[in-house]
């Protein structure tokens, strides 16, 4: 088993039937999916659904991002929306003190 997640790895043990099985399945069903609304498929509609349902009715809606860039910037978007200021303070070539483990 992969005990790490990252770029073409998952932690998911290798060629487990039960992975093999999704993957056909979702082969199947959509072979490649858009973040960006081009095309509407079902599953993402009723994550979005999923989720909306878990979030205060002011916020009713889920937005699919393909980057942390871009959740990030809508992370922005979100916190200037709800909270009304048009400022946000970002820091640069902050450090911070790390122990050393020896």
């Amino acid at each position: 088993m992969d005990l790490i997640g990252g770029i073409s790895v998952a932690n998911t043990g290798h060629r487990h039937p039960k992975v093999i099985r999704a993957i056909q399945d979702q082969l199947d069903a959509y072979l490649h999916v858009m973040v960006y609304g081009e095309f509407v498929e079902s599953p993402q509609v009723q994550y979005a659904q999923l989720l909306v349902s878990h979030l205060p009715a002011s916020l009713n809606s889920v937005y699919f991002t393909n980057s942390g860039s871009e959740a990030v910037e809508g992370a922005m978007k979100l916190a200037k929306r709800v909270s009304g200021r048009t400022q946000v303070i970002a820091l640069i070539n902050l450090t911070m003190a790390v122990p050393r483990v020896h």
